[in-house]
């Protein structure tokens, strides 16, 4: 729906005045609930702050996707550290994000040792215990 409202010229492009809207419309709309971003620092549940909307687009099967920048900055140590994100909407019942490899950019990735896996948490179910949220999990430390 959101694709049909701001594509004014058809295209199936967002030229940045549309790109632009819906940045007004989409990050408005999910401010209050933590932008669906469920983030753990070391097992720990961390409030999403300062998001920072990049860019938006349609993909191949029209569906619309959005580049967005979900600051945490943990200082490497020498022991072992852990983020896990999931993206989903526990009121809606949906995971709004299917985490793959490709999504994660890792800045210092010289610097540190890291990994990357996908999990189920099934700790933290929804919907009448229904729904495991997947979360993307990153494990680095220093070199």
């Amino acid at each position: 729906m959101i694709c049909d409202q701001v594509d004014i010229n058809n295209n199936d492009k967002f030229e940045s005045s549309e790109i632009a809207k819906i940045k007004e419309m989409i990050l408005k709309e999910i401010d209050g609930d933590n932008y669906f971003a469920h983030l753990k620092v070391n097992n720990n549940d961390i409030p999403v702050e300062n998001i920072e909307f990049l860019t938006a687009f349609m993909d191949k099967e029209e569906r619309l996707v959005l580049f967005l920048n979900i600051p945490c900055n943990i200082a490497a140590t020498e022991s072992n550290q852990t983020v896990a994100i999931s993206i989903y909407d526990e009121k809606y019942y949906c995971e709004i994000v299917d985490p793959i490899e490709e999504m994660v950019f890792i800045k210092g990735a010289n610097e540190i040792e890291c990994s990357l896996s996908f999990q189920e948490d099934t700790k933290n179910a929804y919907y009448y215990d229904q729904f495991n949220p997947i979360f993307t999990i990153i494990n680095f430390k220093k070199k």
